[in-house]
């Protein structure tokens, strides 16, 4: 569990520096729209 809390601080610290920061697990690499919403999600703002 220490890989997901080192992951996490890693996150914040990145938007605390002002990066919008988009996590793409393997998984979802297998469909391009499942990739396009979570894009949309993090950028659209």
């Amino acid at each position: 569990m220490r890989n997901v809390a080192r992951d996490k601080k890693h996150i914040e610290d990145l938007q605390r520096l002002g990066w919008k920061v988009l996590v793409i697990w393997e998984c979802e690499t297998k469909s391009a729209k499942a990739i396009q919403s979570k894009f949309l999600e993090v950028f659209k703002s």
